[in-house]
């Protein structure tokens, strides 16, 4: 509660300050500046500090602002936008908020830029290293329009693992299931441990019925740890949502390359 407390009491002072904030992006602005000069790198170092989503901190700026966070901004004469992201920086793996769709953004750590393509469907980058489980979760919503309260998917999700691992796959495929999603599991090994080669019998017939496909998967280097990615197939090519790639979704080619598997520890397919 103290840490709940104490980046509440200082979003609260910051916001005490003068200031004309009508949008939510520059709501984000703002904050991002008046953190820098608390100390902070900006809003994203300040959320990961608290160890809390940069959301969250927004929507309680914008409560007290009395600003609509969602959406506040819509208009559909304007190309603006105040979605934003929070990325991983492929160079330094620092978190960053991306506010103005997708393109290079620099980032505040290694100065390097950081090529930004998450602003596309149902991309969900996840806020921490933990949290990849969460993510595909909220690609999953987002795809099928799912009705659902991502805070409580969280929290279910993180529930179920100690801190610096990711969601236990029972509990990833009970929370899909109380959503109201159709679960598929692979009948054969081969379909389950071969799930990203190009010819998957399974993969293609979870496709074939609009569906899409969660993977955890543990990385060669053991060290790294396990992981969450999904799969899904789009116009006609099957491509990687995977939460930590900044650039966004990437074609299962292209993702493979850049990526050394292990041990697939759980292959679920959903459909509605």
């Amino acid at each position: 509660m103290g840490k709940a407390m104490s980046w509440m009491t200082i979003i609260t002072i910051i916001l005490n300050l003068p200031n004309t904030i009508q949008k939510v992006k520059e709501l984000k602005r703002f904050l991002d500046r008046e953190l820098k000069r608390r100390g902070y790198k900006g809003l994203s170092d300040f959320a990961e500090e608290m160890g809390v989503p940069v959301n969250v901190i927004v929507d309680y700026a914008c409560e007290l602002l009395g600003l609509d966070s969602e959406g506040s901004d819509d208009n559909s004469d304007s190309e603006e936008s105040d979605e934003s992201a929070t990325v991983m920086c492929p160079n330094c793996q620092k978190f960053v908020i991306a506010d103005d769709g997708n393109g290079l953004y620099p980032c505040p750590y290694c100065k390097k830029d950081i090529d930004v393509g998450v602003f596309d469907g149902a991309f969900t980058p996840q806020y921490d290293n933990d949290s990849s489980g969460w993510a595909v979760a909220e690609w999953l919503v987002k795809s099928f329009d799912v009705e659902s309260d991502s805070e409580e998917i969280r929290s279910q999700l993180e529930g179920s693992h100690e801190e610096g691992d990711i969601a236990d796959p029972d509990v990833f495929l009970e929370t899909m299931q109380d959503l109201g999603l159709e679960p598929w599991e692979p009948a054969d090994a081969d379909d389950k441990r071969m799930i990203f080669d190009d010819d998957n019998a399974f993969a293609d017939d979870v496709f074939a019925e609009g569906g899409q496909i969660a993977v955890c998967f543990q990385f060669a280097d053991r060290r790294l740890g396990r992981h969450w990615i999904g799969i899904e197939c789009h116009d006609g090519e099957v491509r990687v949502m995977d939460p930590i790639q900044a650039q966004g979704y990437l074609s299962l080619k292209e993702w493979r390359d850049g990526i050394e598997v292990g041990r697939i520890v759980a292959v679920y397919g959903f459909t509605v």
